[in-house]
């Protein structure tokens, strides 16, 4: 397998910034500066800026898992406090014994992040190239939020954030105006946001762009792949059709399970 491919795979980047890494000399295989086109053989080390993984020359199998996440945990897999580490546990698994011993053998990244404040659905996979279908805008995937702002939105308001505001999510003085998108009020302090794009943290400096205060943000669908929210909820709001919703009714909290490949 081609290097680039593989590190697409683990769901590091796209093609093009893997391409990207390996020129600018941040991935090694075996200690060694790698070269564009290297075809990786079973059991080479490679080291993608510091972190390490080890080539195994065979077909995988491609897991696919939605996880509830909580507010309070950070969507990362290190060792701190309160990570999706610590929720990927078999206690909180809904499925078999076999099931989740496969998944703890498997090298999952997410397809996604959200904050520390938020909650919702997270995409657990091993299949990098889903992780990006999910994840770059071009790909028009849609992401949809339940959000409990402090006060009430106007109709000028929601139609503001829907053709598109200026944020700055890196904090560096750079704004950048968010895409059109789909927003509709369900009660007087609380709208659903349909998103194409995922800038750090967009929603909340989308409405602080306009002097508002966001309580709760919770995630219930990506694509085809919903929580029971959406279900409850289930008036078309979405731009575009998903033939077959899966409704994850009995993911609560902190649980997490096994799902088909999502559409994307």
């Amino acid at each position: 397998m081609r290097l680039n491919k593989y590190i697409v795979q683990l769901g590091i980047c796209s093609r093009r910034k893997a391409d990207e890494l390996i020129k600018a000399g941040k991935v090694l295989v075996n200690k060694e500066i790698a070269e564009l086109g290297y075809q990786l053989q079973s059991q080479d080390e490679i080291f993608v800026e510091g972190k390490k993984y080890i080539f195994i020359n065979k077909e995988f199998e491609k897991l696919y898992i939605a996880l509830y996440k909580p507010t309070d945990y950070l969507t990362s897999f290190e060792d701190s406090a309160k990570t999706l580490k610590q929720l990927l546990i078999k206690k909180n698994f809904i499925g078999t014994a076999n099931e989740f011993a496969k998944i703890k053998k498997t090298q999952l990244h997410y397809a996604g992040r959200l904050d520390k404040n938020s909650e919702g659905l997270i995409l657990l996979t091993n299949d990098g190239e889903l992780s990006q279908r999910i994840t770059h805008p071009s790909f028009y995937c849609e992401k949809e939020y339940l959000v409990t702002t402090e006060k009430e939105l106007s109709a000028s308001e929601i139609r503001k954030l829907s053709q598109g505001v200026k944020i700055d999510p890196e904090d560096t003085g750079k704004c950048v105006k968010t895409k059109k998108c789909i927003i509709e009020k369900i009660t007087k302090n609380q709208i659903r946001i349909v998103l194409e794009q995922g800038y750090k943290r967009q929603i909340r400096l989308m409405l602080k762009s306009i002097n508002h205060n966001v309580l709760e943000l919770k995630r219930i669908r990506i694509a085809n792949i919903a929580l029971k929210d959406y279900e409850e909820l289930r008036k078309p709001c979405i731009s575009r059709t998903y033939p077959n919703i899966i409704s994850l009714e009995c993911l609560e909290k902190a649980k997490f399970c096994l799902i088909t490949k999502p559409q994307i």
